[in-house]
């Protein structure tokens, strides 16, 4: 029989919320002056809100042990 699996505490790791992210005009062709200014917003929003998740898995990630052979 296998042993027992052990569990290690886990801290949780703070998420970013998700952005909100300005509309479009649908009115106004896509690549209008206010279009295009939303569509920067945008980017720059998301870009912010990966790198966060991305520091919350780095979080997560650090409080596994590694197996030796079994790289995550």
């Amino acid at each position: 029989m296998p042993p027992a699996p052990v569990l290690a505490p886990v801290v949780v790791c703070p998420a970013p919320s998700r952005p909100g992210l300005p509309a479009l005009d649908g009115t106004l062709p896509f690549d209008s002056p206010a279009n295009v200014g939303a569509l920067l917003e945008r980017d720059d929003a998301l870009r912010g809100y990966a790198k966060g998740l991305e520091a919350t898995v780095d979080c997560y990630r650090a409080q596994t042990v590694s197996t030796p052979g079994k790289e995550r």
